[in-house]
């Protein structure tokens, strides 16, 4: 009797073992499967805020060109209505283009607003 009972305690403790060692692989398989998860939305993050950057980046660059083109065609309109006697005046307009163009350079975009290509807020 006692050796039965001794064996079906130790079958008892085999199967709890067992159940607890399953439940053990569970916890761990979650765990690494919330990591991953984890770090997929942070590379998901990165690259919406790199996708962000260089549109602003972009975006930067178009109103900079915008901008010196239009003070280059406003140099060369001034340019134009001197030479042709509409505007007395000034001197060194000669190097109002170029001006223009530099002057551009310097500036920053203003009012500009993207739209998000990521789902959340910043």
């Amino acid at each position: 009797g006692r050796k039965e009972y001794v064996r079906r305690l130790y079958d008892q403790f085999e199967r709890e073992e067992n159940l607890r060692l399953e439940k053990q692989r569970a916890q761990i398989a979650e765990g690494e499967i919330l990591i991953e998860t984890n770090r997929l939305e942070r590379e998901a993050d990165e690259d919406c805020v790199r996708r962000r950057n260089k549109q602003l980046r972009l975006v930067s660059y178009a109103i900079r060109i915008q901008r010196a083109w239009r003070r280059l065609k406003e140099a060369k309109r001034k340019e134009s209505e001197i030479s042709n006697g509409l505007i007395e005046g000034s001197t060194g307009i000669e190097s109002g283009s170029e001006k223009a163009v530099e002057s551009a350079s310097e500036d920053e975009p203003d009012g500009v607003e993207m739209r998000r290509s990521c789902s959340e807020p910043p």
